[in-house]
């Protein structure tokens, strides 16, 4: 009898499970507070990210107010991790509330590792060195992510850097099987040092969609290739400002047996070629990109055949067509916002662009959709009330033929 109720019991304990849904969890996180809470309010917030991780199940959500963690972050699980609040928690801006993620007194070299299903939103991101996978590398300095699809969206990535005799990938993002999304990020001054590759990005057997970036001035030392290192991936790239990285071969996307999409991108002053295919496996589809001034080139095609203009490329090779070469016209350096009278304002590929741009405006504005990650928005001429302008002018109409009036009759 005895064994027959346990059955039951384990019976009526499996279909709670699949009856009764398990509710996701809020944490807070505020490093200005005296003693860590329970994590379940701001009152109560944790003092630092990894104890409020450390309670956490798949598929909550942990809020971070702005401050300086010098921590690194394993996430697992379906976790989200939201930064910018304010001190005490509100309102959530994270372009005014800056949320800093440290990883110079780290343990882990990685300041964020994210496992499948996984958001980190709202972060800056600084002082990675990468994860050791074997004795002589390090992978993703910034962000390691591996074993799933995770999102990686309005951050910034910047002041990361990898170095190894071997295997050096990814300054600020390092992906391997992670077919993710990151969009709306600002990757710069990030670097790769030893043999290896992405001084920005590197992804590895990965189709991931990547759009929005601005990736500025990211290093590939050494025996070092690419700013956006492709190896056996495929995905999409579309509406990034791609402008001023090097390496010691080549500063711009270097892809290995890949075949991405490309398009509706600005490719700017990065050193070596715009785009390098490595051999015939590559051929990524290149539609309506603005590649412009990079140093050795515009293409380097499978590997052999190097062409020094758009027109060439259009012309010669299959997957590429409506390709630009004029200068973006950006405000400044290092500014990604377009000036008037660009070349890349409304030429882009409209289906396939997202909705809004880096700044969180809406996509497209006039004809079409913008290159790169700015679009220019288009402010209404202000029409002026001339109402009460046309009213004071009657009344002194009519006070002056009253004076009139009165001085010349009797």
């Amino acid at each position: 009898m005895r064994t027959f109720l346990q059955q039951i019991s384990i019976l009526v304990s499996i279909v709670f499970i699949f009856v009764y849904p398990v509710y996701s969890m809020d944490y807070y996180v505020d490093e200005s507070i005296g003693t860590s809470g329970d994590g379940l309010s701001w009152i109560q917030a944790k003092k630092t990210i990894v104890e409020a991780l450390t309670l956490s199940h798949p598929g909550d959500t942990v809020h971070v107010a702005e401050g300086h963690y010098m921590e690194a972050v394993i996430m697992n699980d379906s976790l989200t991790l939201l930064g910018g609040y304010p001190t005490g928690g509100g309102f959530r801006d994270f372009r005014q509330y800056k949320t800093i993620i440290d990883g110079s007194k780290a343990t882990a070299k990685s300041v964020v590792s994210m496992d499948s299903e996984c958001i980190l939103d709202g972060f800056t991101i600084i002082n990675g060195s990468g994860t050791s996978t074997m004795i002589f590398s390090r992978l993703g300095g910034g962000i390691f992510c591996s074993g799933g699809p995770v999102i990686i969206r309005n951050n910034i990535i910047e002041y990361n850097n990898v170095n190894a005799v071997e295997g050096a990938y990814g300054g600020a993002i390092y992906l391997y099987d992670s077919d993710s999304t990151i969009h709306n990020n600002i990757i710069r001054m990030n670097s790769t040092a030893g043999y290896g590759g992405g001084g920005a990005i590197a992804v590895f057997n990965s189709s991931p969609h990547i759009y929005n970036n601005f990736i500025y001035a990211n290093i590939s030392k050494g025996a070092g290739n690419g700013v956006i290192y492709y190896v056996n991936s495929n995905g999409v790239v579309i509406n990034n400002s791609i402008c001023e990285n090097s390496g010691t071969d080549e500063g711009g996307f270097f892809f290995r047996n890949s075949s991405p999409s490309l398009s509706n991108n600005i490719i700017y002053m990065n050193s070596g070629y715009g785009i390098t295919e490595t051999d015939t496996d590559s051929d990524p589809v290149c539609l309506r990109n603005d590649i412009f001034r990079n140093e050795s080139g515009v293409y380097f095609d499978e590997g052999s055949t190097p062409y020094a203009t758009v027109a060439d490329l259009n012309r010669m090779v299959p997957e590429a067509s409506e390709n630009l070469e004029c200068d973006p016209r950006f405000v400044s350096t290092g500014d990604y916002h377009l000036q008037p009278g660009s070349c890349c304002i409304d030429v882009g590929v409209n289906p396939g662009a997202p909705s809004i741009d880096l700044d969180n405006d809406s996509r497209p504005i006039g004809a079409g959709v913008d290159l790169g990650c700015d679009e220019v928005q288009q402010y209404d001429v202000p029409v002026y009330d001339f109402s009460l302008f046309i009213i004071l002018q009657i009344i002194i109409v009519i006070m002056s033929y009253e004076l009139l009036i009165k001085k010349w009759l009797p």
